[in-house]
């Protein structure tokens, strides 16, 4: 009995020291099984307050384009408008009168320019940043974020993004596109993709078939 006393001490003072522990197990003894010991334990701090830490936040430090990313799905950014630069190039068969086989000519393009009319959509299950531009010849451009919430509690948000641009020449369509970020909960960066003074692009940038963008934004009052 005299053991069994002290056991049961040392539990609830164990208990009592570590109640501000906020994944606290009910089986104190660790036996497998809640018994007298376990009860015991919990009476030690009945009608007491829990005392969660409220000091516990997030510390989630990404690279600067996945904290801007974090910023434009909360809303605490608010993206302006976006300067698209884009080159594509590829091959095209052509066909000539009186010739069966086609002819083979390569292609480029190239574009540039600002949009300002940038969508936005946030509600307490789905958010959505986006921004299209459209230039001569079928070209355009997007860059466009999202993030979706699922009733999952060990992946309750899906978040991704990604810049790509197009251009339908002579009934053949050609993409580029960069994923920027994907993620559950917090965004993971496309390692290929960077931020600098040059814009977000895929480091490197290939001559003859690459888009990039310049976000211009500022901080939400």
């Amino acid at each position: 009995m005299k053991h069994l006393l002290t056991l049961t001490a040392l539990l609830i003072s164990s208990l009592a020291m570590g109640q501000n522990d906020p994944f606290w197990n009910p089986d104190a003894n660790g036996d497998d099984l809640i018994g007298f010991t376990d009860l015991a334990s919990l009476l030690s701090v009945y009608n007491s307050e829990i005392g969660m830490d409220s000091s516990i936040t997030c510390d989630f430090d990404g690279t600067d384009l996945e904290q801007f990313t974090l910023n434009l799905l909360e809303g605490t950014v608010i993206l302006d408008s976006v300067f698209f630069e884009l080159e594509l190039s590829g091959v095209t068969n052509e066909y000539t009168l009186g010739c069966p086989d086609p002819i083979q000519v390569p292609w480029n393009y190239s574009a540039s320019g600002m949009q300002t009319n940038v969508n936005s959509y946030i509600s307490g299950e789905y958010r959505e940043i986006y921004c299209e531009r459209s230039f001569e010849n079928g070209g355009s451009a997007e860059f466009y974020f999202f993030a979706t919430r699922y009733n999952d509690p060990n992946n309750p948000w899906e978040i991704g993004g990604y810049m790509s641009a197009s251009i339908n020449y002579d009934a053949i369509t050609t993409n580029v596109s960069n994923q920027i970020v994907s993620g559950l909960n917090i965004p993971e960066q496309n390692s290929n993709v960077i931020w600098d003074e040059l814009g977000i692009r895929r480091d490197p940038i290939n001559a003859g078939n690459y888009v990039r963008v310049l976000p211009f934004w500022h901080y939400a009052e």
